[in-house]
């Protein structure tokens, strides 16, 4: 899929943004703007942007602002609320988007390690122990 790039108005492939010279001179929100396509069927905003494995197991979205690099959706959480996430809290997806890879913020919300996992449970993710 293409898309404008919002700095030149040139068009360029998503998946390959990261390749155009544009990108250095746009801003963290535009950066990140041009990395999500829409779902319309889910309505969920998907992540084409970077990945790190976690646990051996799963790719996690991730995204390089203010010098450092998090997690795609704790990004898209703050940047929607303008606040950061609270200490020892994580932001999680609402059961009803099972995606990953979503990045909507109406489809995040803040909780806990516990609450992460009862999701999952509930999801049919795996066995309570």
């Amino acid at each position: 899929m293409s898309r404008k790039c919002p700095t030149c108005q040139k068009w360029v492939q998503s998946t390959w943004a990261h390749t155009h010279k544009c990108l250095a001179l746009m801003t963290d929100h535009d950066r990140f703007a041009v990395r999500i396509v829409c779902d319309l069927h889910t309505h969920c905003w998907i992540w084409t942007g970077a990945r790190q494995l976690q646990h051996g197991s799963y790719w996690w979205p991730t995204f390089w602002a203010n010098g450092k690099t998090i997690s795609a959706p704790r990004y898209a959480w703050e940047q929607a609320h303008g606040r950061s996430v609270p200490e020892g809290l994580q932001v999680l997806h609402r059961l009803e988007c099972s995606t990953s890879l979503c990045v909507r913020p109406g489809h995040l919300y803040i909780g806990t390690h516990a609450d992460n996992m009862n999701d999952r449970w509930m999801a049919g993710g795996y066995a309570r122990s």
